[in-house]
């Protein structure tokens, strides 16, 4: 009789596991006396395979990998840093090899091909055996089953929006297979992307069939029916999207994307509750875990840790993550104006004054007190945190003269969560596959506009008369100003097939300088990175080991 913990132990990716197990280690206290038929008829141990199964929600948190915590996830760097949103400060990052062009099956920090199968392997093996529990509240262990339906889909989500089509495995390979050196089994070709969007969309209708919308505070956390609904239109947004029709626009596409992603909104208004957050910059510190905003997000207790990487040297922090100009820029003036266009009253030499609030929420600025200490990134006497007078941290510093400071709690010690799904999204997602499908109609203005006029931003709405094509263009702009470093950049720019154009080249900062006589200081722009980025990289590489592994069976992305 097979233990249960071959089960969870064994399988990586579809191969990694079946040949090395060297990196695995259980989870959970699940007793290694325990064969899978003891484990199932006992719903108090159920349970802990069904924790085993939201375990791998975890390396999906960008605070985790910031610091290194998450298994081969971008090597200390929030994803910005790997996007035209930000460089890390510290050079030695993984990010700047990317970033430098290299990116490619045989290193990518952010695989998760053999985290994500992990998951599949644990839901497959508690979907397969949960019948068996006789113990059990029949309800409750049927919302089980729902909510591990959403976590096979989210995990099958997160390889097709970096990969493509993928093997779908719907159930728990064989162990057998593996004890005896046969691992025929495992040799499963690719499904096209239709197939895989296919099986994600109807496991995610599944689960939402099943799934409260609103959970006792006991429960908070766990997976409701408007996630359900999020993550189906968040899919097919992606679908609908340039990357998977290239050169040939699909209507009906966006059109049920569109609806999806209404259907989500709805729900979640209706059912959930859910609202905008009244303050945008706290939504991501104390009160990610209880506002009503947030659909989904990972707990996580970090505080200090996470805040020591992103806080100045000068004031002991580690220069943390550098906004760049490529993404500032697209901060509107309050008035509603592009800094580029001459009656808006933007003024190179004082950047952030009237800028559209969001600016000042997520971004630091220089002469700002951080950490109770002045950001101060100039050249010079006097200047801390540039280039050229870092101290005793010579790769630590601020390229751009900026830092992150959205998730940044200055308290210290306080713990926070990583939003991975909310309503801000869900709007843009809507208004951005409605105007793909019926053009600029009044729908799309109408939840763009509760975006930007939300409490404690108050932008202008967007004036009437735009074109699809505008509003397109501002849809996207929005997208990079609402959700900056949220981790929606990097498949934003690849899904659009403009990642090229925007994460290759000039990488733009400011270069302060400040007057001691006058204590004024002056700003230069300055491209501090010529980066790479080549077509292909829109999907990712399936790492080398996976692809010898396969017997053949596994065709590698183009490209590499």
């Amino acid at each position: 009789m097979k233990k249960l913990t071959l089960y969870i132990l064994l399988l990586g990716g579809l191969f990694t596991g079946a040949c090395r197990r060297d990196f695995l280690a259980p989870d959970f206290s699940i007793s290694t006396s325990y064969t899978e038929e003891l484990v199932f008829t006992s719903a108090v141990e159920a349970q802990k395979v069904l924790n085993n199964c939201y375990a791998y929600l975890q390396p999906f948190s960008a605070y985790r990998m910031r610091y290194g915590l998450a298994p081969a996830r971008t090597g200390s760097a929030l994803p910005a840093s790997y996007t035209d949103e930000a460089a890390n400060g510290t050079t030695t990052a993984q990010s700047w090899s990317v970033t430098n062009g290299s990116f490619n099956q045989f290193f990518n920090p952010d695989n998760m091909w053999e985290t994500c199968y992990q998951g599949i392997r644990r839901c497959n093996m508690f979907l397969e055996n949960i019948d068996r529990v006789q113990d059990g509240d029949p309800p409750v262990v049927a919302r089980w089953k729902h909510e591990v339906r959403f976590l096979r889909a989210f995990y099958y989500f997160e390889l097709f929006r970096r990969y493509g089509g993928v093997p779908l495995v719907k159930k728990a390979l064989s162990v057998q297979g593996v004890l005896n050196n046969d691992l025929s089994e495992y040799y499963i070709p690719r499904a096209t992307v239709d197939e895989v969007v296919d099986f994600i969309s109807k496991e995610l209708d599944t689960a939402a069939t099943g799934l409260p919308a609103v959970y006792a505070s006991g429960d908070l956390g766990r997976i409701t029916k408007q996630t359900a609904l999020g993550y189906k239109g968040r899919l097919l947004l992606y679908h609908a999207s340039e990357l998977h029709n290239p050169g040939n626009a699909n209507p009906q596409r966006w059109r049920i994307a569109a609806d999806a992603c209404r259907t989500a909104i709805d729900t979640a208004e209706k059912a959930g509750g859910h609202q905008l957050h009244s303050n945008y910059q706290r939504m991501f510190l104390n009160d990610s875990r209880t506002n009503k905003e947030t659909l989904l997000f990972i707990y996580e207790s970090i505080g200090s840790a996470y805040d020591l990487r992103e806080g100045h040297p000068s004031a002991g922090r580690y220069g943390g993550t550098n906004p760049t100009l490529n993404l500032v820029d697209k901060y509107e003036m309050k008035n509603g104006k592009p800094i580029t266009d001459p009656t808006s009253g933007y003024d190179p030499q004082q950047p952030f004054k009237d800028r559209d609030p969001r600016l000042g929420m997520s971004v630091v600025q220089p002469l700002e007190s951080w950490f109770g200490v002045q950001f101060r990134p100039w050249y010079g006497p006097g200047g801390l945190d540039g280039r050229s007078v870092y101290g005793a941290k010579p790769n630590d510093g601020s390229w751009s003269s900026m830092l992150v400071k959205k998730f940044v709690d200055v308290g210290e010690g306080a713990n926070r969560n990583w939003t991975l799904m909310r309503l801000g999204e869900l709007y843009l997602n809507y208004a951005e596959a409605e105007n793909e499908a019926a053009g600029p109609v009044a729908a799309v203005y109408k939840y763009v506009n509760l975006i930007r006029k939300r409490t404690g931003v108050g932008m202008q709405e967007l004036p009437a008369g735009i074109t699809k094509d505008s509003m397109r263009t501002r849809i996207r702009n929005e997208r990079s100003v609402e959700l900056a470093f949220e981790e929606h950049r990097g498949f934003d720019a690849r899904r659009w097939k403009i990642a090229e154009e925007t994460f290759g080249g000039a990488t733009w900062g400011w270069r302060t300088f400040y007057n001691a006589q006058t204590g004024a200081l002056s700003y230069t722009r300055y491209n501090f990175q010529n980066r790479i980025y080549k077509k292909h990289w829109n999907l990712y590489p399936i790492p080398q080991t996976e692809i010898e592994r396969s017997k053949g069976s596994l065709v590698q992305n183009p490209g590499y």
